[in-house]
């Protein structure tokens, strides 16, 4: 009886343990990108082998302006890293979203996308006019610290 008992439970308890998540996929690309009135107005993209680019629209241009030719840059796989480590606490946010209560209209916004090694791409969108939220006040210093990471990596300009 005692031995049926614990068959029993053995087998409730391993009907209960959830199957083991699949490995994450890496991620081989990430690409930053800000519009602004359905323009876009910076985008960059660092790749893991460290290849990247960075495009802009001439600073003071008017919207619908076309982005300036693509710079390219041979960075390393360590400066991807870099970067990619950056931006990790903000993954958190592919699924749900980042919630945004807008204090104003007009304001840029932009994506980042996560390219991963299966080819599929996640991305979380943000506005840069949400009301301060913890999550909000994390996601903004990750991408701002990003972006000054890949500024500093190319001597690319800024806005």
């Amino acid at each position: 009886m005692h031995s049926a008992r614990t068959l029993v439970l053995a087998l409730i308890l391993g009907a209960c343990a959830s199957a083991p998540r699949p490995p994450a996929q890496e991620t081989v690309r990430i690409t930053y990108e800000v519009s602004s009135w359905g323009y876009v107005q910076e985008r960059w993209v660092i790749a893991s082998d460290g290849r990247a680019t960075f495009e802009q629209t001439q600073s003071g241009a008017q919207f619908g302006t076309p982005l300036l030719p693509a710079q390219n840059f041979a960075l390393t796989p360590r400066d991807f890293e870099r970067i990619r480590t950056t931006l990790a606490p903000t993954e958190r946010f592919i699924d749900g979203g980042l919630a945004c209560e807008r204090q104003m209209t007009d304001a840029p916004y932009g994506t980042v996308t996560w390219q991963r090694t299966d080819g599929a791409d996640q991305q979380v969108a943000f506005y840069t006019a949400c009301r301060e939220t913890n999550n909000i006040t994390l996601f903004f210093t990750q991408l701002n610290a990003a972006d000054e990471i890949f500024h500093q990596l190319t001597g690319a300009p800024t806005h």
